[in-house]
């Protein structure tokens, strides 16, 4: 446990950069356990939100959770849904682990869905272009304002003909 571990250390500098990710810290209860309750269930979701607006934690977070991931795409097929994407693309190590997913999961049998309210979200995203590339597949919703030019500029990056749009 990190709480263990902090017990051990002689370094009261490393004790204390710790200290927020033990049991009793302001984050322990995300880190810091006798076992791993991740488990390794078929179905696995994480609400996200609250999460990625907690600065202090979002780093130590989601690197553990990336790794976690990683061990799971052993090559079985899985299913890696990112709902309410906008969430992760404000992320800069989120976004570059969502880029990297894109260009590599494929490899190990990981089909990723992607979902967002807003093509906007996407566009101006770092990672618009892989995105666009790497998403061969795309469902777009019926959007009444589409037609509008701002909005109809962002349906035709991504593709889509006249006649796509007004439908």
């Amino acid at each position: 446990t990190l709480t263990g571990l902090t017990a051990l250390l002689q370094s009261n500098t490393l004790r204390q950069a710790l200290a927020p990710y033990v049991l009793g810290g302001a984050h322990g209860r995300l880190l810091d356990a006798d076992h791993d309750r991740l488990g390794t269930a078929d179905v696995q979701a994480f609400e996200m939100e609250e999460l990625m607006h907690s600065k202090a934690a979002v780093m130590a977070v989601l690197h553990y959770l990336f790794a976690r991931f990683d061990e799971r795409f052993d090559g079985a097929p899985t299913l890696l849904i990112l709902d309410e994407a906008w969430l992760f693309l404000d992320d800069p190590v989120f976004a570059a682990r969502i880029r990297q997913w894109l260009k590599t999961l494929r490899k190990k049998n990981v089909s990723v869905i992607f979902a967002t309210q807003s093509l906007a979200d996407i566009k101006d995203s770092s990672i618009a272009p892989a995105i666009i590339e790497s998403c061969a597949s795309r469902i777009f919703l019926p959007n009444p304002q589409a037609t509008e030019p701002q909005i109809r500029t962002i349906y035709e990056g991504f593709g889509l003909n006249s006649r796509q749009i007004e439908i």
